[in-house]
């Protein structure tokens, strides 16, 4: 068995790099990229000298840009996966009765050592895929090295989907390795799949679904969102703590107000302890069929200020939604609500204030309560999830029949049943002393598959993970 251009291109390395004498072995290596539908052998002469020029060429570039290259002494490093399910293209009966009678008269070829027909040895391919499991689990990986990015993918991988990796990637420079952690056959997309050819003719060297490179692909797209880094910004060194910022925005009118609260936090200011994120982990079966899940939250509402000090500042839904979005997050569901209650470590009664011998949208009250709060959490650590101390703002579909509403719920009592059922009757510049928001990261895992939680609350049958109420098109306000 020949090592191919891979071979060539080792040896060829080696040389030009010259490695000391003296030092371990030179081992020359590389990997395949996306190359699923591109071949380098030549169908006319000999193949042994194609190979030879392609390997020796290639070593000869990568040695040019190795004099170029600059070398850095603290680079970020970090790795994350993701398990896509697949289906397998099984045959049908009909195909599988013409696979038995043409393999039934080919064996007789087989043993006389004859050469077999496509037609033969496809049937003999769709025996075998007979024998495949219904679904297979492929491991999608992304690796950050400083500003590279390495996509790995257990498929003959074909260049229109490389090169649109490259073109959706946040990191200058990405590059995708090809048959990664396993073979699952070639990749082709949909459309090529109309084109047809033997890179989409159902064997055991192309035999995933048909929809199989467009959801590798959004995975991809997930993983290296998730790898570019934290879209909250790290908190400026010269940052106004919890307790200023109550004074300076106490006789703020609202807009004002919400305008210093979207600045504040927008630019980094929030404690430290808000930048962990809890996840919250859900089982459910649908349509007979178990799903597991898991989004990350933050521990705790929305402050200003540093851990030593800091204010839970209730905000208008508007406000809190563009935070959500610069920080790449979402607003929760009255079920993500419950959940996060139900898994939160630190469960603490609700406090409530007077209405009607204290005016409840105050910021002193804002932060009367809040004081409140932390008497009760004394002796309990900032970064574990906290529940039991606010109403959420929340999404839900009836905000499309509720213009210019804010939605709240929650306030969980110690028994675990919330003060404040889903209530859509303030308007939206209403905010007091019992609103919090807590963010929920944008993405989730759904069966070991990312998604946005934004597309599992518009998916027909998956949203009921975390939503108790019908599907959502704009999960928003």
């Amino acid at each position: 068995m020949s090592a191919d251009y891979f071979g060539y291109f080792a040896r060829r390395i080696e040389e030009l790099l010259q490695p000391t004498p003296g030092r371990p072995p030179f081992v020359g290596i590389m990997s395949n990229g996306t190359s699923g539908d591109t071949n380098v052998s030549s169908i006319r002469g000999d193949p042994f000298e194609r190979m030879k020029k392609v390997g020796h060429d290639l070593a000869e570039e990568a040695h040019r840009l190795c004099r170029g290259i600059s070398y850095h002494t603290g680079v970020s490093l970090s790795m994350i996966r993701a398990d896509v399910e697949l289906a397998v293209r099984r045959p049908n009966q009909e195909r599988m009765r013409w696979a038995n009678a043409t393999w039934s008269k080919a064996k007789e070829k087989v043993a006389a050592g004859k050469q077999l027909t496509r037609s033969e040895v496809y049937a003999r391919e769709t025996i075998h895929l007979s024998r495949f499991p219904s679904s297979v689990s492929l491991p999608i990986q992304a690796i950050r090295i400083g500003d590279l990015a390495i996509v790995a993918i257990p498929c003959e991988v074909f260049a229109e989907t490389g090169l649109a990796i490259k073109r959706s990637s946040p990191f200058p420079s990405t590059f995708t390795i090809s048959l990664a952690n396993g073979y699952t056959g070639y990749l082709p997309s949909v459309e090529q799949h109309r084109l047809g050819g033997y890179t989409t003719w159902p064997a055991r060297s192309s035999y995933l679904e048909i929809g199989a490179e467009s959801k590798i692909r959004k995975s991809v797209f997930a993983l290296l969102k998730q790898l570019s880094g934290d879209p909250i910004p790290s908190r400026p060194p010269d940052a106004i703590v919890g307790s200023q910022f109550v004074s300076e925005v106490t006789d703020l009118v609202l807009h004002d107000r919400e305008a210093r609260i979207l600045e504040e936090i927008s630019s980094g200011n929030l404690p430290d302890f808000l930048r962990i994120f809890i996840p919250v982990n859900i089982r459910m079966t649908i349509n007979g069929i178990l799903h597991t899940a898991t989004y990350e939250v933050m521990s705790d509402y929305l402050c200003v200020g540093a851990n030593s000090d800091f204010v839970r500042m209730p905000m208008i839904p508007a406000t809190a939604q563009v935070i959500a979005d610069r920080f790449e997050c979402i607003l929760p569901t009255r079920k993500m609500v419950d959940d996060i209650y139900h898994q939160a470590s630190v469960k603490l009664a609700p406090a409530p204030i007077n209405p009607k011998t204290t005016d409840i949208t105050a910021v002193s009250t804002f932060y009367q309560h809040h004081l409140t709060i932390e008497a009760q959490r004394v002796g309990k650590p900032l970064r574990r999830l906290t529940g039991g101390i606010k109403k959420d703002v929340v999404i839900t579909p009836q905000l499309a029949t509720h213009p210019n509403k804010v939605a709240i719920y929650g306030w969980h009592q110690v028994n675990g049943a919330p003060i404040q059922p889903l209530y859509l009757g303030h308007i939206d510049s209403y905010v007091d002393y019992s609103h919090g928001i807590r963010l929920v990261k944008g993405y989730m895992t759904v069966n070991g598959n990312i998604m946005s939680v934004a597309d599992v609350l518009r998916h027909p049958d998956l949203h009921v993970l975390i939503s108790d109420e019908q599907f959502t098109d704009n999960p928003r306000y």
